[in-house]
């Protein structure tokens, strides 16, 4: 699979996500890939962050600057979907 088509498939994702929680009139959701392992309870970490719109999963980087935040592991609420995907 090309870069593009990669890359497609990856912001796809959001709008099957979205799609899904109208469907079954979620108003929160945990995201992961295949790939993605959970060691923790969600539960737990929703009412950590209940006030949050979205959580993205951050790596621990080496310095501040450098960053990257990944989607592969997120909880979402449907108004935050809804407006990444507008």
């Amino acid at each position: 699979m090309g870069r593009k088509r990669h890359e497609l498939e990856c912001l796809k994702r959001w709008f099957i996500l979205r799609d899904y929680m109208k469907q079954n009139n979620l108003t929160t959701a945990f995201f992961g890939d295949g790939d993605a392992v959970v060691f923790r309870s969600i539960l737990a970490a929703y009412k950590e962050r209940a006030d949050c719109d979205a959580v993205i999963n951050i790596e621990t980087q080496p310095n501040d600057i450098h960053w990257v935040g990944a989607g592969e592991s997120s909880i979402w609420t449907y108004q935050a979907i809804v407006d990444l995907c507008e």
